[in-house]
């Protein structure tokens, strides 16, 4: 019902996690069956990330203004819709390296390249709600701007998330686990 303070969710935390697992992604295998379920080993966590902004979820459609004579615009036409995710982690750790530097060693910085990965982003609420998003399909994951400086900083990474051929683009699991 409106006008419930309960209603609010305040989120206390977020995890994102990257999928790992050297044979082909199954998803009656690689997902948890509820939220009451782990992630398995073959998923591996980002670490901290920044609070604020959180999850930044961009929702986009290419729009064309149609206008008639004498009425101006009338409707819009929308097609090509895009969900680009944004997040934040503060670590330095093996799991954001590869997303920073892919293909990268020790010894040999490559120009990074963009591979499709397996996403999935939980959050929990003050009451302990928790809701995940797990990706349809391999997400291309960016960190458009790394750096090195005093102050550490988090880095700002961008997932483009794509529909599957029903035009899914999570599993999704919400509740109270038990």
């Amino acid at each position: 019902m409106a006008g419930d303070a309960n209603n609010i969710r305040v989120w206390e935390a977020g995890d994102v996690l990257l999928y790992t697992g050297t044979g082909p992604f199954n998803p009656a295998d690689d997902i948890p069956e509820t939220v009451d379920d782990d992630f398995s080993s073959d998923w591996d966590y980002i670490g901290m990330l920044l609070g604020d902004p959180g999850f930044d979820l961009e929702r986009n459609f290419e729009t064309k203004e149609i206008s008639a004579w004498r009425y101006g615009k009338v409707k819009k036409r929308r097609k090509g819709f895009a969900l680009t995710v944004r997040f934040s982690p503060l670590e330095d750790n093996p799991t954001i390296e590869a997303l920073v530097n892919p293909g990268s060693t020790a010894t040999d910085l490559l120009v990074p390249t963009i591979k499709g990965q397996y996403i999935a982003f939980q959050t929990i609420a003050d009451d302990g709600y928790v809701e995940r998003r797990i990706s349809k399909l391999p997400a291309d994951i960016w960190v458009p701007k790394d750096f090195m400086k005093e102050d550490p900083d988090a880095r700002e990474v961008e997932v483009d998330v794509y529909p599957d051929s029903s035009g899914s683009l999570f599993a999704r699991q919400l509740g109270i686990p038990a």
